[in-house]
């Protein structure tokens, strides 16, 4: 019996019923169980915290129980978030997004309302599209001891900052430069259609590939201490051979440099106020940037050219191109030249 189901079986005997529980498992090198429950005997909701790192194996599991009453408003406020959110909460993705591999660090939560059972996980955040999570979650940590302060802002870090994309949904286990890729690659995958011409962008920013083929952005992170890969795509799957081309790249430190784009509301007078972007290209028919590194909800137009909002850097001829002619529609030729004389800088950091 694995612990949280241990931990179920006592909360079982006590008349303790499960609303809605979340397990942290190896989860920045912490192993935690967090519940919403009801005590049948008292009638009263409570928030469970049991520090799973701290039990010692012949003492009784519920010396770690730690329990802090919470408010039937806010039991109420969960309950009716849910309920509201009860179609994605239902969706193929989240029921079919199991987690197999034991070292794999993940948040796994369950919902057990309305005798509906729910179980989905993520590797690291919570996708935003599931925002409505973000209540319960921090509901769990509000009602735990400070200890888990750092904790609580790893996980809820992806809500407070804008523009950082990052979501890993594949995880792969590698020693990135020195495996050879054959070790995790079929022959079929190894003969792929594709070069790394092929690849439309490639390159790392800290300790963050950025990368986009076929149109499609992905990232990849990479843990060297513990040789652990995190992949983010929409599209491809990690035995792909989108992906093997792409790690291909990654082990032969082969690049090909993104723009560097600026912008700024306040048309560059407080420095601070600079965003940067990692672009490549622009979309003509919806008049927007490729912006890589950003919430995907998010665009930036190519309006902002002409309104002194954007800077651009390490432009390749072929979008400067691109850029120009987009100009030309709109723009009489001094215009284009006057924009072009302002948008375009040597150098920029990101």
């Amino acid at each position: 019996m694995n612990i949280t189901d241990k931990i179920k079986k006592v909360l079982e005997k006590r008349h303790e019923k499960i609303i809605i529980d979340m397990y942290l498992k190896n989860y920045y090198f912490s192993n935690s169980y967090f519940a919403l429950i009801y005590n049948e005997k008292i009638e009263k909701f409570k928030v469970l915290y049991v520090p799973i790192d701290a039990i010692e194996p012949l003492q009784p599991i519920e010396e770690y129980f730690c329990y802090q009453f919470i408010f039937i408003q806010t039991v109420n406020y969960i309950l009716n978030t849910i309920k509201e959110n009860e179609n994605s909460i239902c969706s193929d993705r989240l029921r079919n997004n199991t987690i197999d591999n034991k070292n794999i660090n993940y948040i796994e939560i369950n919902t057990h309302i309305a005798d509906n059972n729910y179980k989905y996980c993520f590797t690291e955040f919570i996708d935003r599209e599931f925002i409505y999570l973000f209540e319960l979650v921090e509901t769990f940590l509000e009602h735990s001891p400070n200890i888990l302060y750092e904790l609580s802002n790893k996980i809820l870090k992806d809500f407070n900052n804008e523009f950082e994309s990052l979501r890993h949904n594949q995880i792969m286990e590698i020693d990135l430069y020195n495996d050879d890729l054959d070790i995790y690659y079929n022959e079929e995958i190894m003969n792929t259609k594709y070069e790394l011409k092929d690849i439309d962008y490639i390159e790392k920013v800290g300790n963050k590939v950025y990368a986009v083929i076929n149109d499609e952005r992905i990232e990849f992170e990479y843990d060297k201490y513990n040789y652990v890969l995190y992949i983010y795509s929409k599209k491809y799957d990690i035995n792909s051979q989108e992906i093997y081309i792409l790690l291909k790249a990654i082990k032969e430190n082969y690049e090909k440099k993104y723009i560097r784009l600026i912008y700024n509301d306040n048309n560059f007078n407080n420095e601070q106020d600079n965003k940067y972007f990692l672009c490549y290209g622009i979309d003509k028919e919806k008049e927007i940037f490729k912006i890589h590194n950003k919430l995907y909800d998010k665009d930036i137009s190519l309006n902002n050219i002409s309104n002194n909002k954007i800077k651009i850097s390490n432009i390749s001829n072929n979008i400067k191109k691109e850029i120009k002619n987009y100009l030309k529609e709109k723009y009489t030729n001094n215009k284009v030249n006057e924009i072009e004389k302002n948008i375009y800088v040597k150098k920029t950091s990101t």
